[in-house]
Formats: structure tokens, C-alpha cells, sequence
């Protein structure tokens, strides 16, 4: 998330200033802005790095502030031209995020801003002019605010300048490479894709998706899908990149399996995860969905019930009807709750032994139940 963008200019009388900044405030103080917040940083520390000297401009630069709290990216852009005071105009368009966050889509922003405006004050001296007056483009300061809020809340932006340019960036979060994709591995859907998938998806990515069930080995589902292992592998580790399936070893049930120390943090329930396991397998008791099915299964109940030859049963007797609900209910709960329960154990065990394996299988057949060989 951007906490800061601005505008800075080298001036031959007055050196490197800030010419407009948003929020107001966040790089210098602003005797105009209506609340009086601290600049995220003490500008007077990195003021030499916001427009530094002539072998650092024109290239990407990152500076961090003193407390570690925030770093600078910008793009110090030199102009060289006979029309300017010391023959050449500087200025630095520039973005303050944290420290944490991920710098790879922002260098691209930063990049098209000194690029876009580079080639405005080349061709009509759109920086270098005090006011425009036309008045048919937009202020600095408007445009760093738009681009800011844009950026942030919908990660685009599409800004008219005037009546020739327009500013069109894009953040495109940054995805590291895939592991490899191997036939033993057992794909799991992070999302629901019969939701997302249409017809312009790619034809062999839709036949996958398809049988991927948490259970199917890449292997098999090359089989089911009826297409080659390679191409499986490829469309398994394009959804990898995108973070919509992650990848499993194969669970034996002829193995053996011995746990990890980790999994004393997964019994304590360290960051939640048992919570987050229980919600994953709940099929929802309080759910408008359940609640209908409730109701379906009591309506359908009462009718056999009335229907039944030899009955001696009415179907108007409201105290049979009473007990007859509450013992479908009852049933249907304690079902529900023990193969809730079942699954959930399953899923515990599965997810510790994945994330720190010791596999203990038979060396052979008719080897002694005692005899097993370890491997990792």
C-alpha cells in the first residue's frame, strides 16, 4: 500500500524542493493542509537521496528512512537542454510504502511516472511551467492524489492530463517461480472453479480443473482428463503461480507415519490453525442451506409416515409429529457431528504430516511388521 507519493524539483536557487505531496503532509509539513499529522519520515536526513547527484539519476533508486519504518522509491530523471537554468532540469516523482511490503510492482509505477512525465516536459515543458495558463490540465497535486487513491484501491488507474496524454499504470503483484510439478503429487483447489472457470480459459486447463479433488494424483488426473502428463504438469503449475492450488505428497494408508515436532504447535493451535482446519470441514449446522434440507428431510418423513399401510398413526396428531422432528433432528446432528469430527482429525493429521514428513514404510511384503526403513 502506498502511505506517501511526491513531486520534487531541483531549483538552481533554492535546491531540491518538495513541489506537491499526498497525502498533505507525509514528506514536509504543510502549513495549507487542515490537519497537522508528523511527516512519516524526517525529510532533512534523505533530502541529498530524493534529488541526489548527477551518477544516481535517470535509474531506480530505493532509500530507507533512519527507523526502518518505511522505504523511498524513485526514479530521479536529468533533462540536459540549453533552455534551462545550469542546462538541465531535474525532478523526481517518488512513492513511501513499508518497509514489508513486496517493491516489485511499485518499481514499475515509478518507472512510468518518470518516463511519462519525462517525455511531457520534453515536448511541452508540462514540469517546468509554473501554471498553465489555459487551464486545460491538471494540477501536480491533483494528479499524485488520484494516482495514490486509484492505486490503492483498485490497483489501477487511468488519470487524463490533458487534452494529448493520459496516465495509465497497473500494479501487477509479483509471483515467484512454481516448484516443479511431479506425478505424485496431489493437487488442492484453493478456490472454487466451477465459480471463475469459462469458456476462454485454456482447453486443457479446463479439462484439469475438473478432477482436481484433494485426492487424484497428477498421474491421474492426466489419466481422467484424458491428456499428456507434460501438459498436466504445465497447466498444475499455472495455477501454482496464481496461488489457487497448492501440492500435496500421496497419503498411504500402508504406510506408517510418525509426527514431527511440530506438531505440538498445531495441538496448541498456534495462528489458529486448528480453527481455521475445523471451519474448512464444517458443513455449517446453522446454515440457511442446512436448515432447508432440515426441513425438506422432517416434510418428507411425515408424508411416508401418513402414507404407511397398517398405520394407525394420523397425519394431524401434533404430538407424533413433534417427536418424529426431533428425533430426525437429533440424528441428523449426531451424524453430522461425528463424520465432522472424523474428517476433522483426518485433516490434522494429513496437513502435520505434510508439513514435516517421516514416512516409515515396509522394506517388503513378507517382511516382519517390526522391519520398516525411514526416509524423509
Amino acid at each position: 500500500m502506498i502511505q506517501g507519493i511526491f513531486y520534487a524539483r531541483f531549483f538552481p536557487q533554492e535546491g531540491t524542493k518538495i513541489v506537491a505531496q499526498s497525502p498533505p503532509g507525509c514528506i514536509v509539513p504543510d502549513p495549507d493542509a487542515p490537519t497537522t499529522k508528523p511527516p512519516l519520515f524526517d525529510y532533512s536526513v534523505l533530502q541529498e537521496y530524493i534529488i541526489p547527484r548527477q551518477a544516481f539519476c535517470n535509474r531506480y533508486i530505493t532509500v530507507a528512512d533512519p527507523e526502518g519504518k518505511y522505504f523511498v522509491l524513485g526514479f530521479p530523471v536529468s533533462i540536459p537542454s540549453p533552455r534551462y537554468d545550469r542546462n538541465e532540469f531535474i525532478f523526481n516523482f517518488g512513492l513511501v510504502v513499508d518497509h514489508d511490503v513486496d517493491q516489485v510492482p511499485y518499481e514499475r509505477v515509478v518507472r512510468r511516472l518518470a518516463v511519462t512525465f519525462a517525455e511531457m516536459e520534453k515536448q511541452s515543458g508540462f514540469l517546468s511551467q509554473d501554471a498553465d495558463a489555459s487551464g486545460t490540465r491538471r494540477p501536480i497535486g491533483s494528479l499524485l492524489e488520484i494516482i495514490k487513491e486509484d492505486l490503492n484501491n483498485y490497483g489501477e488507474c487511468m488519470i487524463p492530463v490533458d487534452d494529448a496524454n493520459t496516465i495509465n499504470m497497473k500494479l501487477f503483484p509479483y509471483h515467484p517461480t512454481p516448484p516443479e510439478v511431479k506425478g505424485w503429487h496431489v493437487p488442492v483447489a484453493k478456490m472454487k472453479f466451477d465459480e471463475v472457470v469459462d469458456s476462454t480459459w485454456d482447453l486443457t486447463l479446463q479439462r484439469v480443473v475438473k478432477h482436481i479433488d484433494g485426492v487424484s494424483d497428477v498421474r491421474r488426473i492426466a489419466i481422467l482428463a484424458d491428456v499428456s502428463l507434460e501438459l498436466t504438469q504445465l497447466a498444475l503449475r499455472h495455477l501454482l503461480y496464481y496461488d489457487t492450488i497448492l501440492l500435496l505428497d500421496m497419503f498411504f494408508f500402508g504406510a506408517c507415519y510418525a509426527p514431527r515436532p511440530g506438531i505440538h504447535d498445531f495441538i496448541a493451535n498456534v495462528d489458529g490453525m486448528v480453527d481455521e482446519c475445523a471451519n474448512y470441514v464444517c458443513v455449517g449446522l446453522g446454515s440457511a442451506a442446512y436448515q432447508q434440507q432440515q426441513q425438506q428431510q422432517q416434510q418428507q418423513h411425515q408424508q411416508q409416515s401418513a402414507t404407511r399401510p397398517g398405520g394407525s398413526v394420523r397425519r394431524d396428531d401434533p404430538a407424533v409429529t413433534t417427536t418424529t422432528t426431533t428425533t430426525i433432528t437429533t440424528t441428523s446432528t449426531k451424524t453430522t457431528t461425528i463424520t465432522t469430527t472424523i474428517t476433522t482429525f483426518i485433516i490434522i493429521i494429513i496437513i502435520n504430516i505434510n508439513i514435516n514428513p517421516t514416512i516409515i514404510t515396509p522394506t517388503s511384503p513378507t517382511a516382519s511388521p517390526t522391519t520398516c526403513s525411514s526416509s524423509s
